[in-house]
């Protein structure tokens, strides 16, 4: 469905296209295969551009919110204090790279199929495994052992939350 409005003069253009993009899912059920439409609308300025890559556009976007999200809660995107271009720079690199890191090592501990994340689980893991590295150094004892015994893998996900 298009639906246009221009308007004229020097405040320029006002003009938008309406799309809808439909999903159809089969389900089954008691009676059957049930059928349902799914439909979004999205509103670009862009006229031109067709319903599926406006939705595709949305995803990738969604997608760069989860990570500046997940970044400055976890990560500590926004703890800089520096003021210098450079510094603010590679703090910034430091906390994407970080988050990256996270994901694949989590990509690669997963079942394939598997796609959800949870970087506060990965995160109490890493500060588990840290004290248990930090507290075996002060009592004199060989981490090696420590990460060789069949719990510790439970000893790092003690108090991370299940994803």
């Amino acid at each position: 469905m298009d639906a246009g409005r221009q308007h004229g003069g020097d405040t320029g253009v006002y003009r938008y296209r309406e799309q809808r993009a439909f999903q159809t899912r089969s389900t089954g059920g008691v009676s059957g295969k049930a059928r349902w439409r799914q439909s979004e609308n999205s509103l670009s300025t862009d006229t031109s551009l067709e319903a599926m890559t406006l939705v595709t556009y949305y995803k990738a976007r969604f997608q760069i919110e989860f990570l500046f999200r997940d970044a400055k809660q976890f990560l500590g995107l926004n703890d800089c204090q520096a003021r210098k271009e450079q510094a603010l720079h590679f703090h910034f690199n430091a906390s994407m790279t970080a988050l990256n890191l996270l994901k694949l090592e989590d990509r690669q501990h997963q079942p394939s199929g598997q796609r959800v994340i949870s970087i506060a689980r990965w995160r109490t893991r890493k500060a588990n495994a840290h004290l248990l590295e930090r507290f075996s150094s002060y009592l004199g004892l060989d981490f090696n052992d420590i990460k060789s015994r069949p719990d510790f893998d439970e000893m790092c996900h003690y108090g991370a939350i299940a994803s």
